[in-house]
């Protein structure tokens, strides 16, 4: 709680830093997913794909698919599935939560 007085907030549940926004660079596209809580309490872990050109620049066009998650423990497990999934492709994990670049 914020204010002693405030009987109505509660704390939040996350007790350790996790990622929950990564950006991951492939040769063609860029994968960037994260994982949020909507309103109503739901966990989402939300993937947005943006293809590149030849060059290597992001094309306008890019698609995003939502999947629903138990909770917080098993989107959080497989956020970092798909991190594993990519980096193991090529793909370079580009940026994390802050949107700074990772610890190598």
């Amino acid at each position: 709680m914020i204010d002693p007085a405030d009987s109505l907030t509660q704390p939040l549940s996350v007790t350790i830093p996790v990622p929950l926004r990564v950006v991951i660079d492939m040769q063609q596209q860029v994968i960037e997913a994260s994982l949020v809580q909507d309103l109503l309490g739901d966990w989402f872990l939300t993937q947005k794909i943006t293809g590149k050109s030849t060059s290597g620049k992001l094309l306008a066009q890019s698609r995003q698919r939502s999947t629903l998650v138990n909770n917080q423990d098993e989107g959080v497990l497989m956020l970092d599935a798909l991190v594993k999934q990519h980096e193991k492709a090529g793909g370079k994990l580009r940026s994390n939560l802050a949107g700074t670049p990772p610890a190598p």
